[in-house]
């Protein structure tokens, strides 16, 4: 069962786990440079910089290159696309980061947004002693400052920081197949925790839970099996052109939402 309380430090779920002890400075880097992505624009491009500045020394050292003193870092980056030896993926990267942008304010996806950011039905329900409890929605557009218990947040799913960094890499084709079963796990925790809230929850208790499917990526056949979904550009997962693949995902969410249904029915 995947739970994590409300009081957890951001720190302790990180999208960057796979260059913790090998990279432990780029480590510290990358999860500062999230952390202040959104709120302190300076800072995190600060901090991407450093980042890619070791990057760039790491770089040489592992292919035995020594980079010129005293420069800075789009001389490095020059540097090291001059020498054979270091991938093109890499100076791509760095160069993603050289010329990063500041975040552009965005508008909402949809009209319902502003109403699921400062929720204030879940506010009454809290003052009224309602137990209040999350699933994992994996939305990023919420603000959610009354919930007692959040469920199924055992991994970051959207990061500003991998977004901007990786929206022009192919680097993004690969996260995202790495991401299928996170997404997967974050699903099938939500339905059995659902399952759970309605066949043991005493007292009153307000329940947000948005749950991501039919939505693609398509990862589940009709009967909850795994599939692998259909990388058919860079976009990856995000592939709506996949009729039967919607079709299969409705078919498995309508059967497990069936069942949360009956288990509520079951208390009243």
């Amino acid at each position: 069962m995947l739970i994590m309380q409300q009081k957890t430090h951001p720190a302790s779920i990180t999208n960057f786990k796979f260059i913790k002890s090998t990279f432990p400075e780029l480590y510290r880097l990358a999860n500062e440079m999230e952390y202040y992505y959104s709120t302190d624009h300076s800072c995190a491009l600060l901090k991407a910089r450093l980042f890619a500045e070791i990057w760039c020394h790491q770089t040489a050292q592992f292919f035995n290159l020594k980079l010129a003193e005293s420069t800075d870092l789009s001389q490095k980056i020059n540097q090291l696309k001059l020498l054979s030896k270091v991938p093109t993926y890499i100076i791509d990267e760095l160069n993603l980061i050289l010329n990063m942008e500041y975040p552009k304010k965005r508008g909402w996806v949809s009209d319902n947004y502003p109403a699921l950011y400062d929720n204030k039905v879940m506010s009454i329900f809290s003052a009224q002693n309602y137990s209040i409890i999350e699933t994992n929605s994996m939305m990023r557009w919420k603000n959610f400052s009354d919930v007692d218990t959040k469920l199924c947040y055992g991994a970051n799913i959207y990061s500003e920081f991998l977004e901007q960094i990786l929206r022009k890499s192919i680097i993004r084709y690969f996260l995202e197949q790495y991401h299928d079963n996170t997404r997967r796990d974050v699903i099938r925790c939500t339905f059995n925790e659902l399952n759970e809230i309605a066949s043991q929850s005493s007292g009153p208790t307000y329940v947000f839970s948005h749950i991501y499917v039919p939505h693609p990526p398509f990862i589940f056949g009709p009967n909850g099996e795994n599939v692998i979904p259909d990388h058919r550009d860079i976009s990856g997962l995000q592939d709506w052109e996949n009729p039967q693949g919607y079709v299969n995902q409705v078919i498995y969410a309508t059967n497990q939402v069936s069942i949360v249904i009956k288990n509520i029915v079951k208390k009243l």
